[in-house]
């Protein structure tokens, strides 16, 4: 009847989405950056480390958003 909340966590995928990893990895190849990358609503938050980084990143949005093969808003954030 009443699932334990072990039981309910257990059975959970906790995988990366593709598309997160896609984008991870397209700006760890073609940047050499580390990146935080987040799903928040229907949009894709990506967190780069530094202002210079996350403006590269603005002039590569529809070539991150190919890689990720995604139609999603891509938004790019300093943190």
């Amino acid at each position: 009847m009443a699932d334990s909340l072990h039981t309910l966590l257990q059975d959970k995928n906790w995988a990366e989405p593709a598309e997160l990893k896609a984008i991870k990895d397209y700006i760890k190849t073609k940047f050499d950056a580390d990146v935080t990358v987040g799903l928040q609503n229907k949009d894709i938050v990506i967190i780069a480390s530094g202002g210079s980084l996350a403006g590269t990143l603005r002039l590569y949005i529809e070539d991150i958003r190919q890689a990720a093969h995604t139609t999603k808003k891509i938004i790019i954030r300093i943190g």
